[in-house]
């Protein structure tokens, strides 16, 4: 996952690196929701 971090940043395609670091963003929130949920369990 953040291995394609570097990559959209990079990436020529401006609209297309918004929307992938938007994706990744989603993705972390996620993973943080689930981590949450986890420790309280």
């Amino acid at each position: 996952m953040l291995d394609s971090f570097p990559k959209a940043l990079y990436n020529s395609d401006m609209k297309s690196t918004k929307q992938e670091i938007q994706a990744i963003k989603t993705r972390l929130k996620d993973l943080t929701k689930a981590n949450t949920k986890t420790k309280i369990k």
